[in-house]
């Protein structure tokens, strides 16, 4: 077919992002506005900002964001473990009040 082309890696590895105050977009979507670029292919989310200014193809792969984190140790069997869903100021009001309606 005889393209031509170049691969041209950005130079601040930003996909593209708008500014909020001069509202310039950089990154590969910034190229495409500026037509610096005809194609960029990257790992883009696709937003309702970004489809404003520029045509996205299909998804071929949808990854849902994902957050791990570590299991949180089980408390030890306490005797006093029934007092554990207050904290100790609200037992000291609790035990003040008992005293005073007595």
């Amino acid at each position: 077919l005889g393209f031509k082309y170049i691969i041209e890696i950005q130079e601040n590895n930003t996909n593209g992002s708008q500014d909020p105050v001069t509202k310039e977009w950089n990154g590969m979507i910034g190229d495409i506005i500026k037509k610096k670029a005809d194609l960029a292919i990257g790992d883009l989310t696709v937003t309702s900002d970004r489809e404003k200014y520029v045509d996205f193809t299909l998804q071929f792969m949808t990854l849902g964001i994902k957050i791990l984190y570590r299991k949180p140790e089980p408390a030890p069997p306490s005797l006093f473990l029934f007092v554990s869903p207050f904290a100790i100021g609200v037992w000291i009001l609790v035990g003040v009040a008992f005293l005073f309606v007595s």
